[in-house]
Order: structure tokens, then sequence, then C-alpha cells
């Protein structure tokens, strides 16, 4: 039997009831994080709880809110996408990457990857951004990141793009 009380109770403190936040990062930084699955859900969970939402479910404001870098994507505590507000995403990757930056070193050697390989990706990372026209902390795409890497004899097939990125998220490079 369901306790409507309790469902109730639940639905407010997840702020789904009341929609109490009046922008993305006020949502985002009350959770610490939001996690999802993928972007579009995690995007759907923050405009949800939007109080006076712009466009449909807010999520323009979402959409927003990270293109001017007051929230910001990571992988903080394993490899699922979170949303976190940029002031706290390093404190919180440094608390939290360690075991998910421990496993990733050790998966290196099935990749064909080497320390040298990932600090030419790390630097062309770097590079890229603070030549891209959006500015160093809002970067580049994934896609556009891994056609450098690739041009730089890092193919990101099977597995290495997405492994070399999330290790410069997890330790705090990239976000």
């Amino acid at each position: 039997m369901v306790d409507s009380a309790l469902v109730r109770r639940r639905l407010v403190a997840q702020g789904l009831a009341t929609r109490p936040f009046s922008s993305p990062h006020d949502a985002v930084a009350a959770f610490g994080a939001m996690q999802g699955q993928d972007l579009p859900g995690v995007m759907a969970s923050i405009a949800l709880r939007l109080s006076e939402p712009g466009g449909r479910f807010g999520l323009d404001d979402v959409v927003a809110a990270f293109d001017d870098g007051s929230v910001v994507r990571g992988y903080p505590m394993r490899g699922t996408v979170f949303a976190v507000a940029a002031e706290d995403v390093r404190w919180m990757t440094e608390l939290c990457a360690g075991p998910a930056v421990k496993a990733q070193v050790r998966r290196r050697a099935q990749l064909e990857l080497d320390d040298e390989q990932i600090a030419r990706a790390q630097e062309i990372l770097l590079t890229q951004c603070t030549a891209s026209p959006r500015g160093l902390s809002r970067g580049l795409s994934r896609g556009d990141l891994f056609v450098h890497w690739e041009a730089a004899g890092l193919a990101p097939a099977g597995g290495r793009g997405y492994h070399m990125l999330s290790y410069l998220i997890a330790t705090g490079v990239a976000v």
C-alpha cells in the first residue's frame, strides 16, 4: 500500500511538487549534483524544479546555464552524467573521483594507452580550448576534440577517446 503523505513529502523534498528554484544553478547547487544516464534526462530533471520556467519545462534556462558556465557537466563520482554548480565541481571531483581514476589507470593497457598519450591528449584539449572562440571555460564539443586527437595520432575509436576524456574530467582538467 502506498502512503500518499510519504509520496507527497518526497515530491516536495525533491522540488518536484513545489518547483522552488529560480534558476538552474540554484537547483543544482541545492542538490549538490544532479545525476542521470544521459544529458537530456539531467536537463529535464533540472528544468522540472524551476519556479519560473522559460520555454518547454524551462529547458531554455537550463541550456543557458550550461552555456554561461554556471552549471557544468562532469563525472565527479562515476561515469554517468552529473550536472554540478561550477564553483563546486573541483572540490567534489577531488573528493569523489579517486576510485574511478585508479580504475581508469588500470584499464589503459587494454586500450593500448600510456601516460605519454594521456599527457598529449591533455595538451591538445587545453590548446584547443584556449584557441576556441568560446574561451577556455566552455571550449569545444567532444566530436571536435576527437577530431583533433585523431589528427595527432591519438585514435579515439574503440573507447579510447571516451577513456581519455573521462580521465581528464575525473582528474579535474576538464568538465
